[in-house]
């Protein structure tokens, strides 16, 4: 397991003039926040999350420096008494949960050094998803003479289009488990929540599943977008644009891995027969 973090960034913010006036590399420092989600034993303060930091234009106000929102990772920074990085604790205050929300859905207490997430927002966002996929689902519905009922997976003739409505169906009872406090999701414990870990494509064992979903060949906003007039013409020739990308990735991946090596003949029964 690797350190979460540049190791060449300095721990604490560095004051050497104005915010504005440095590169972007001396404007960042490494520090940690921990989350809402503790657990008495292996997160009391909550799960770290450490990550380099900008300074604001007002260096004074260290509560408005931000997060580099793509660097933000699970673990602690911790230093040695000189301030240096004490690496063993570090790597081992790396932690691992099955399933974490969007970066989009963390909200960070700065002054505090808190980060909680907002799952009310992330199960209103996928409701409100789930509508416009039934929306999306009735118009298709309509054209194949196909009954659409909301909450009820469509035909194969409209899941081959759209996609499965499981999928948003899934990410909201990820995010009720996870603000319900279910200590696999959260990482807390080992053992799996088989149902959680079926959603997740987790194996009764717990190792991930590997198994091919093919995306749908067109969005629902992109069905809500499209005249009535032509629909599934246009929805066909998605589909075929779809089925020779996949080919050509295919056939690219193939030549990726360089010719294939021609077999020697065993005998002369086999020679002979390549030169008739």
């Amino acid at each position: 397991m690797t350190v979460p973090f540049q190791l060449n960034i300095p721990s604490k913010p560095q004051h050497n003039g104005a915010a504005g006036g440095r590169n972007q590399k001396d404007r960042r420092y490494l520090d940690t926040f921990f989350d809402n989600h503790r657990h008495p034993r292996r997160f009391p303060r909550g799960r770290p999350w450490c990550g380099p930091r900008e300074l604001s234009a007002n260096h004074e106000l260290m509560h408005e420096d931000g997060f580099v929102m793509g660097d933000l990772m699970q673990g602690e920074y911790v230093e040695n008494e000189d301030g240096s990085n004490d690496r063993l604790a570090t790597i081992q205050s790396v932690w691992h949960a099955p399933w974490t929300p969007q970066a989009k859905y963390f909200r960070y207490n700065y002054k505090r050094k808190l980060i909680t997430f907002d799952y009310p927002r992330l199960i209103l966002d996928e409701k409100r998803e789930m509508e416009t996929y039934y929306k999306a689902a009735a118009k298709l519905g309509a054209k194949l003479n196909i009954r659409v009922e909301y909450g009820v997976e469509p035909d194969f003739q409209i899941t081959a289009d759209l996609g499965s409505p499981m999928s948003y169906v899934n990410r909201i009872r990820l995010a009720e488990a996870a603000m319900a406090g279910d200590p696999w999701l959260l990482g807390f414990i080992d053992e799996p929540n088989q149902d959680l870990a079926a959603i997740l494509g987790f194996n009764q064992a717990g190792l991930k599943i590997v198994s091919y979903e093919p995306e749908p060949v067109v969005t629902p906003t992109q069905v809500l977008a499209m005249p009535d007039e032509g629909l599934l013409k246009m929805i066909a020739e998605m589909a075929a644009q779809a089925a020779a990308a996949a080919v050509d990735r295919a056939l690219a991946a193939r030549d990726e891995k360089g010719p294939k090596r021609t077999r020697k003949p065993s005998d002369p029964s086999e020679l002979a027969g390549d030169a008739a």
